[in-house]
């Protein structure tokens, strides 16, 4: 760790500039310039049980299980972010894992290339941030998740070995997908390196449009107005604050050809203004501001506490109203039937007694997962709900990439 050097993480921050975490104050900030770097670090945390988070952009940080460790040192990918690879011919980009996404969506558009994703606060999230994080936004109903595009891993386990995963090509069926394990593991299985995405070609025309609908009920009525057009929309959603009387925001973005833009765009204002009259259109930048809004309620950031559920895409309009009663802003992608919130602040218990009632009215497979919660919640509220029979794989698994537990510890819901 000679070439190591000493950094501030982004995010997160106490009034020292020192990540915090779980109320939790990092020990240390440490910025490996290499791989090697890295991994040395990580062996010598493990030698001495030192607990370690990996802090990308201190975006998502706080989603998941509290950190169960006094200290902790935090391990900032800043100085690994000096390579970008575009591969535009075979449809893949090779980044070191420190690279700002934006900084990544900006060399992609000059390769004429893009990545169907849209984290939240992409301008401060790094590549490897967004991958350990599962960090999808409003796309996610038409094009899925990050794992869905992560073709190749590097990373550093919790022994401090090297590994990679997946392949650098188009299309790989060989063996078990690593990465899609790694992908969402939050810095606890594995610190990440390196990511390989698959890109597709950047569309010639996109059109982002917002209208602002009364309430719950136009919210509904508008989606499904525009069911014969989902299809062709790159993707759907309404934001809401406060309780069910609106006004709510219906977002819609198209994108491929100009012609398919143009034809796409008539219809959807066409089946809003039909079915919806007081619905109101407003301008690019309004959508925008409520696309953002809706990726950061998806994933709890600026939240005192957050909660997000996913349905049917049929049932999910029911979600709305109780979601809405217990949150100040709350998020609805209709395709894929994800609803999240952002809670108002309350006691542990009222809170502990909403995830039960969501537990007996949307029981298995519907997942709800608390994005983040104060610090008077832990152990009361629990994290996630519905996984209680997948607790000895959890915990397997956990164990195979980190044995002695050094990587973010207690935060992999389940994990001892």
């Amino acid at each position: 760790m000679t070439q190591a050097q000493t950094a501030t993480a982004n995010g997160d921050t106490d009034h020292a500039g020192v990540p915090a975490l779980c109320a939790v104050r990092a020990s240390a900030v440490i910025a490996p310039g290499s791989e090697q770097e890295c991994a040395e670090l990580i062996r010598d945390c493990a030698g001495r049980g030192a607990a370690i988070v990996p802090w990308g952009g201190g975006t998502c940080m706080h989603v998941g299980e509290p950190l169960r460790s006094a200290a902790f040192t935090a391990l900032s990918l800043s100085g690994m972010a000096d390579r970008i690879t575009v591969q535009a011919s075979d449809s893949l980009v090779t980044c070191a894992a420190g690279v700002r996404f934006a900084q990544l969506a900006d060399a992609l558009a000059e390769e004429g290339q893009e990545l169907p994703l849209d984290p939240p606060q992409a301008a401060h999230a790094t590549v490897g941030g967004v991958a350990a994080s599962d960090a999808y936004g409003v796309l996610r109903s038409a094009h899925g998740s990050v794992r869905d595009v992560v073709v190749a891993l590097r990373m550093v386990i919790g022994t401090g070995e090297v590994v990679a995963a997946g392949a650098k090509v188009v299309k790989n069926a060989a063996g078990y997908d690593t990465c899609r394990l790694v992908t969402g593991s939050r810095g606890t299985l594995a610190v990440i390196t390196e990511v390989t995405f698959r890109t597709r070609p950047r569309a010639r025309s996109q059109t982002h449009l917002a209208f602002r609908v009364p309430d719950a009920d136009a919210s509904v009525h508008a989606v499904r107005s525009l069911s014969s057009v989902q299809a062709d929309t790159a993707y759907m959603a309404v934001v809401g604050r406060g309780a069910t009387e609106g006004p709510f925001t219906l977002l819609v973005g198209v994108s491929g050809t100009t012609g398919h833009v143009q034809s796409v765009t008539r219809n959807v204002r066409s089946l809003v203004a039909s079915g919806n009259p007081s619905a109101v259109e407003h301008d690019p930048a309004l959508s925008d501001e409520e696309a953002e809004t809706g990726r950061t309620i998806l994933h709890g950031i600026n939240a005192g506490a957050g909660i997000r559920v996913i349905l049917p895409p049929d049932q999910a309009h029911h979600a709305i109203p109780k979601l809405a009663s217990h949150g100040e802003e709350w998020v609805w992608l209709p395709r894929s039937g994800i609803v999240a919130a952002r809670t108002r602040p309350g006691d542990p218990a009222r809170d502990a007694s909403f995830v039960s009632r969501l537990a007996t009215e949307w029981p298995p497979p519907t997942s709800r997962l608390w994005l983040r919660l104060p610090d008077t919640h832990a152990g009361v509220v629990p994290v996630f709900g519905g996984y209680e029979s997948a607790l000895p794989l959890i915990r397997a698994i956990k164990c195979a990439f980190d044995p002695v537990g050094v990587l973010s510890p207690g935060r992999l819901a389940g994990a001892l």
